[in-house]
């Protein structure tokens, strides 16, 4: 692995398309009016079900493998509520109530990565989108919410560049057509 690192951190989150993308932008801009921080890139934008850390790249194959087996189906989200991590300064978008089969998907993931023995971040799942760091919290619903049909899982590299963070696509499962 010449020029490259042995490890990469990881993550595997639903992409938005592009037009939930813009959708999502637009309530991260609304918002960013309200109170302050550093908004997410667009292209960074997400929803987190497993967050893996530094993993060794040699364990990338095993790992495209488990979330092809997923059992991943298209989802209908949601999301008006904007919510905060106070300690981590991190203004995020999320559902107003618990989603079953997204909380089943969460929980198939995190079975997977226990049982093929990855590290992994094996905390309660609070379903969100990130848009603002180092902000306030802001305790209000969004007017309109997100329309999300998600249909793409997708397994993320996070890479550090001298722009900021970049979040870059290792592998991807469209909806009900995992292995």
């Amino acid at each position: 692995m010449q020029g490259m690192d042995a490890h990469a951190r990881l993550f595997i989150a639903l992409t938005p398309p592009p037009d939930v993308r813009k959708q999502l932008a637009a309530a991260r801009d609304v918002i960013h009016l309200r109170v302050s921080g550093k908004p997410v890139a667009d292209s960074n934008l997400h929803l987190t079900l497993a967050f893996l850390g530094q993993t060794p790249r040699t364990r990338l194959e095993e790992l495209t493998q488990l979330i092809d087996r997923s059992g991943f189906m298209p989802l209908d989200l949601q999301l008006n509520q904007y919510g905060c991590f106070t300690k981590a300064q991190v203004v995020w978008l999320g559902l107003p109530a618990r989603h079953i089969a997204l909380d089943g998907l969460a929980q198939r993931l995190g079975h997977g990565l226990r049982t093929a023995g990855f590290n992994f971040e094996d905390r309660p799942f609070s379903p969100h989108v990130t848009l603002l760091r180092k902000a306030t919290c802001p305790p209000e619903r969004l007017p309109q919410p997100v329309i999300w049909h998600a249909n793409q899982l997708s397994l993320y590299e996070s890479v550090s560049t001298p722009d900021g963070v970049e979040y870059r696509v290792l592998h991807r499962v469209l909806a009900g057509f995992g292995r």
